[in-house]
Parts: C-alpha cells; sequence; structure tokens
C-alpha cells in the first residue's frame, strides 16, 4: 500500500513539483493551500507525514503542526522561506520532526521524507530497552519517553533519538558529523559527500536548541567546534533493562 504524504503549501509551482517527485516515488500525495484546509486534511485522514510550510493563509505552519501533534504521530517536515532560527526552533519544540529551508531541490525533500519515514518505522526496534535514570532525569527507551521530576517531557523520534545517543556514553563528546550519520538524515538518494551538508550539521544544532529548551540546559555540553556530549552530576542507574 502507497505510504500518503499530505502538501500544505501555498506556493503552487513548489506545491505541484513536491507532488510530482513524490508522486514518481510511490507516494500517494494530497495538497493543501493554506493552514485552515491543511489540517482539517491532517485530522480527517491518516498520512505517513505532512509537509507543513510555515508561512500559510489562514492558519501558519506553526499552528497546523501543533494542532496535528496534539492529536496525532504523524511525522512532520517544516518548509521554511527564511533561515529563521525562531522559526526552525519554535517547529522543533512543538513536534516538527525536521526542517528544511527554501530554495531546495525536490530531490533533498524527498529524501528527508524517505528518513523520517524509515527513521519513525524502526524507532521501535532500534532502542535498547529499560529506563535510564539521571539524577531528576528519566529516559525510557520501552515507551519512548522521557520525564523530569515524573513530569512527561514530550519529545520528537528525532529528538529522542538524538537524547538516547548522547546519553549512552555520558562525557563522551560525539561530533556533529557523527550524530548526523547516528540520526539517519542520510539516505540512497543523497550521496555521501551530502551527509555532512550545512544543512544537515545546523538540523542537529537546531535540535539540542530545542532539548535544552525542554530538558534544561544542563544535561547537554557544547563542545566548540567538536561537537555535544551528556553531562549529569548524577550517576546513570539502570532501572530495568
Amino acid at each position: 500500500m502507497k505510504k500518503h504524504i499530505l502538501i500544505v503549501e501555498d506556493e503552487s509551482e513548489i506545491a505541484s513539483a513536491l507532488a510530482v517527485r513524490l508522486n514518481s516515488e510511490g507516494f500517494a500525495v494530497s495538497v493543501a493551500d493554506n493552514g485552515l484546509d491543511g489540517l482539517d486534511l491532517a485530522l480527517s485522514e491518516d498520512y505517513e507525514l505532512a509537509i507543513l510550510d510555515i508561512m500559510l493563509p489562514g492558519l501558519s505552519g506553526i499552528e497546523v503542526a501543533r494542532k496535528l501533534r496534539a492529536q496525532k504521530d504523524t511525522a512532520i517536515l517544516m518548509l521554511s522561506a527564511r533561515d529563521d532560527e525562531n522559526d526552525i526552533v519554535e517547529g522543533l519544540n512543538i513536534g516538527a520532526d525536521d526542517y528544511v529551508t527554501k530554495p531546495f531541490s525536490a530531490r533533498e525533500v524527498v529524501a528527508r521524507v524517505n528518513a523520517l519515514i524509515r527513521r519513525k518505522s524502526l524507532e521501535p526496534t532500534n532502542t535498547l530497552r529499560g529506563i535510564s535514570s539521571f539524577g531528576e532525569l528519566t529516559i525510557d527507551s520501552m515507551s519512548h519517553s522521557v520525564s523530569i521530576h515524573s513530569k512527561y517531557i514530550h519529545t520528537t523520534p528525532t529528538e529522542f533519538k538524538l537524547l538516547s545517543v548522547l546519553c549512552s556514553e555520558p562525557g563522551t563528546v560525539f561530533t556533529r558529523e557523527e550524530l548526523v550519520e547516528t540520526l539517519s538524515y542520510d539516505s540512497d538518494e543523497v550521496d555521501s559527500s551530502d551527509l555532512v551538508s550545512h544543512t544537515n550539521l545546523r538540523t542537529v544544532d537546531s535540535h539540542v536548541r530545542s532539548l535544552r529548551k525542554k530538558i534544561g540546559p544542563q544535561f547537554i555540553r557544547t563542545v566548540h567546534a567538536v561537537g555535544y556530549s551528556f553531562e549529569s552530576n548524577d550517576e546513570k542507574v539502570q532501572v530495568s533493562a
């Protein structure tokens, strides 16, 4: 059965080009040209992934993503006409899984779509089972949940995987390039030379910023010009395995 993709984009040329490319890749595609219609479609049908432009008439892509994430676990890819960190971080904070800034190639978007769908399908079987506690921070790999002082913290699948990778070896510095590869931003459609592209590296940075806002800045340390490491003054406690 074809995987169903929703495109919410008010620029008809962009929407048409993406729809044609995704159709040629074997996806079923629905298109809306405004936020209100896009949200109605997103909530009325089951989609593998929604591609949302941030700047939409009627209802912004940020609001569509917020309302969609409150009711469904559809993967969300944001499109931004501006290389604006505030827009990007806000989108990630409310549950978007990835973003692409305009101008972009349809090939790049298809690669991101494939990577997100593959990551979503593999996530439940790729994570080690068990509950790990770092002081007030608890990471439950069975339910893919994060909590602080027993209060649930929403994380996207990408954020959860990033946090799981970092906390798997506390104190170890992971380079941004290693994190790009670990998070599977690459795909069969992307040349290996594109793995460490500026866009991919900035995506890692954006996810780290989003995680820090959610769990606090004390857990993830930036190592200038290298990457990130997970830091905790409390020894890791394996609650179950």
